[in-house]
């Protein structure tokens, strides 16, 4: 069950079906509106506007699950985006070990 009204926090996130997912860098801080249409898809309107934001089908199912907590909202399969925020794959990767100066 979705909430009717969302929050994009700070983080450029928001919580849709226990993911966090990054939404884009323009959408800091704005309150969303959220509908369930009846072939299940989850729509998401901008509140100050009522403008088109994104869709993603319900259930959501991820192309890949990245390490760490925000999943880029590409990563979810069948999602809409008004903007799509660029997929940066080099930062799926692990970072590398810091190695020690010789001593």
């Amino acid at each position: 069950m979705l909430p009717v009204e969302l929050e994009i926090n700070r983080h450029r996130t928001v919580a849709v079906c226990s993911y966090s997912l990054y939404i884009g860098r323009r959408f800091k801080s704005r309150k969303l509106f959220s509908i369930v249409t009846h072939d299940n898809i989850a729509e998401f309107y901008t509140a100050h506007d009522g403008e088109f934001l994104f869709s993603v089908p319900l259930p959501s199912r991820l192309t890949h699950r990245p390490t760490g907590g925000q999943i880029n909202i590409n990563l979810v399969e069948g999602m809409k985006h008004r903007q799509p925020p660029k997929l940066r794959p080099d930062l799926y990767k692990p970072r590398p070990k810091k190695h020690k100066p010789d001593q």
